[in-house]
């Protein structure tokens, strides 16, 4: 498997699994991320953000192929 798609696939998983400190470990330590409601995140922050999500979730399924 390219170590891009095998990157994708652990991320996918730790988000079916809630798994926020394990998302945080794909993005590499300069990456930025930003949506409308968690704008201009950086860093770890970023991983804070899925790790926050994460612990909050209810009810949260996920499905990828």
């Amino acid at each position: 498997m390219h170590p891009n798609a095998k990157l994708i696939a652990t991320f996918y998983t730790c988000f079916q699994q809630q798994d926020g400190v394990g998302m945080a470990k794909a993005y590499h330590q300069d990456a930025s991320f930003s949506d409308p409601v968690f704008t201009d995140l950086s860093g770890s922050d970023i991983g804070s953000m899925w790790t926050m999500l994460c612990s909050q979730a209810q009810n949260f399924e996920l499905s990828y192929k």
